[in-house]
């Protein structure tokens, strides 16, 4: 289980977590969403410690890594496979090399024929076989995104953070990514922390969701319990609506 408990963090005199408690059970998908600028993106790179807060702290499996030092914190954060928005694939290097990339970086592999097999085991499982050797240039979007989740499951995660993976790309790729994190969880058993404005995604992959406003999960629950809820903070956003606007002091 992962425990994010009263987390506060300022970008100089911009606060941006203001009091953030969430709690992410294992083997479940948690999809986090809110308005952008909200801190949703920011909330991961704490999750995985590539930020540190100014002050609370965070559990990872009854493990405060807010208070690890940095080669405790690296063999914690072997246990997160982070697929980030626009997948961020190294431009200069193949699939191949991208999807090895944390294998050989973390020492996991150091075998040159067991890291072949992973990853062709890795492109295999989202569906892109036997393009080792293409260039990330020569991808469409969509491709991109499962070059990025083979290479966020390489090193066989027990958490995959994704940061809006149904970004950018057409409905139906979008649901393709969305039925490939379904079938990551149910082939995988992992635990899922899902950044998205992607109602449609959030309804469809999350066992629980979590609304974020102004540095703080307002609500959580189930979809069901979302798309029903009487919060107008939660109802304005899911609903789109641009009227208000709605804030913690006058939503009633």
């Amino acid at each position: 289980m992962i425990k994010l408990i009263d987390l506060y963090k300022k970008f100089g005199s911009h606060p941006v977590l203001q009091g953030l408690n969430l709690e992410i059970e294992d083997g479940k998908t948690i999809v986090i969403i809110g308005r952008s600028g909200c801190g949703k993106s920011v909330t991961l790179k704490h999750i995985v410690g590539l930020l540190k807060c100014d002050s609370g702290s965070i559990e990872v499996d009854g493990v405060d890594i807010t208070k690890l030092v940095p080669l405790e914190l690296q063999e914690i954060q072997k246990r997160f496979g982070f697929l980030f928005q626009g997948a961020a694939l190294f431009d200069s290097m193949s699939v191949y090399e991208n999807v090895s990339f944390g294998l050989r970086t973390q020492n996991i592999m150091t075998h040159e024929n067991d890291i072949k097999e992973r990853v062709a085991e890795c492109l295999r499982l989202v569906g892109l076989e036997g393009i080792e050797n293409t260039m990330p240039a020569d991808l469409s979007g969509g491709m991109r995104k499962r070059v990025g989740l083979a290479r966020a499951i390489a090193a066989k995660p027990q958490y995959i953070l994704y940061d809006e993976p149904t970004t950018g790309i057409d409905p139906i790729m979008s649901d393709a990514v969305n039925e490939l994190i379904l079938d990551m969880k149910q082939k995988l058993q992992i635990t899922s922390i899902v950044v998205t404005h992607d109602m449609v995604s959030a309804y469809k992959i999350a066992d629980r969701i979590a609304m974020m406003y102004e540095g703080k999960i307002v609500q959580t629950g189930t979809p069901v319990e979302i798309k029903n809820t009487d919060n107008p903070i939660v109802k304005q956003f899911i609903t789109g609506s641009a009227k208000g606007p709605i804030t913690l002091e006058n939503r009633g």
